[in-house]
């Protein structure tokens, strides 16, 4: 239902230090309240649909006025925003976002700028057009042929993105990062987590480990794999780290500058410990080096896990080595103490009737 103003985006960070900010797709952090517009929480431009989703071809977006969508299915129908005026669809939805962000370069191109392309594909509905569908016609699953070609759009859009930054001559001066939100949720659209166990929604590596590629000619090494576990926490703070931007000393990011790390300045690890919790299902996970700890489900068992020897995740070494299970378990619950309730409430609360409680309500009890 929206971001608490009591956090700031990557663009109110980047703005005192003279970064044009723009996002153009999915918003997702306040659809109802106007002061959770991305231009209220420091974009310059927006560009796309503030809900969790939307259709994808031109002909079934025929609500101008997203105000008067009757709940979140009729907010996948809603015309595409342009700052804060709706503008009638083009073209389908993934290539009109992909050639608003070579635009987005182009007009841009002489001031520093941070651009968040955030495509809502391969999400549902799955929907693509015969372009992309005929590149995979020995696919047989209709669903799994159209998430493939709806991937492969997308594979399109950063494709001409790269293509002008190169021509445009920013490729050494702009560092891309690209990365999914969550692991595939198999069953919707026929995607697939193999070898990883679970899904989206998951603590399983499943439900949260996904491609996470970086580039920055000249600076970060071509072709490379790095194996240490690292966070999408991490962009926002390298990217503070690289613009010079300041950030509150009784709020630092819960993120780090890879760049040392990628460049090989910095041996170590990133993180020594990462930290996963699902609220409302009351899921963990805690990983330290090869070790993972699991709570699966609310009042689970904690089980253990070697990624090392087991990325699947099929032996629980829980029995095996109590004491590895004893100290990530501590870890958890004394992280867990820092946090507090959510302080705004998703769509999944207005369904149930109820949200999580106050945290004011809870700030005596553990």
């Amino acid at each position: 239902m929206g971001l608490t103003r009591k956090e700031k985006t990557i663009a109110e960070l980047l703005a005192p230090v003279g970064y044009h900010s723009g996002i153009i797709g999915k918003w997702h952090l306040g659809a109802h309240a106007p002061t959770s517009h991305p231009m209220k929480r420091g974009f310059n431009e927006f560009y796309g649909h503030l809900g969790g989703g939307h259709k994808y071809m031109p002909e079934d977006l025929v609500i101008k006025d997203g105000a008067k969508a009757k709940g979140e299915g009729e907010s996948y129908r809603t015309w595409i925003l342009k700052n804060y005026t709706p503008v009638p669809p083009r073209k389908y939805l993934t290539d009109e976002f992909s050639d608003e962000a070579v635009f987005f370069v182009e007009r841009n191109k002489d001031k520093p700028f941070f651009l968040f392309l955030s495509y809502n594909a391969p999400h549902t509905p799955l929907q693509a057009t015969a372009k992309y569908l005929n590149r995979f016609t020995h696919i047989k699953d209709p669903k799994r042929k159209t998430y493939a070609a709806m991937v492969s759009a997308i594979d399109d859009g950063v494709g001409l993105l790269l293509k002008s930054l190169r021509e445009n001559k920013l490729e050494e001066k702009t560092i891309v990062g690209f990365l999914s939100d969550n692991g595939g949720p198999i069953t919707k659209n026929a995607s697939s987590n193999t070898p990883l166990h679970g899904a989206k929604g998951d603590v399983w590596e499943g439900g949260h480990r996904v491609p996470f590629a970086l580039q920055w000619k000249g600076t970060l090494p071509a072709g490379k794999t790095y194996d240490h576990p690292v966070s999408s926490l991490d962009f926002a703070a390298t990217m503070v780290a690289l613009s010079g931007a300041k950030v509150d000393k009784d709020k630092p990011l819960d993120g780090v500058n890879l760049v040392p790390y990628l460049v090989g300045k910095n041996p170590n690890s990133p993180h020594e410990v990462l930290f996963l919790r699902k609220y409302d299902d009351q899921r963990y996970s805690v990983r330290k080096g090869n070790f993972k700890l699991v709570i699966p489900f609310r009042n689970g068992k904690p089980q253990l896990y070697d990624l090392d020897e087991d990325i699947g995740e099929t032996r629980n070494l829980a029995s095996a080595k109590p004491k590895i299970l004893a100290e990530l378990n501590a870890l958890r619950n004394e992280w867990s103490a820092q946090l507090i309730d959510p302080t705004f409430k998703g769509l999944i609360h207005l369904k149930r009737g109820s949200g999580p409680p106050s945290p004011n309500k809870n700030k005596n009890k553990k």
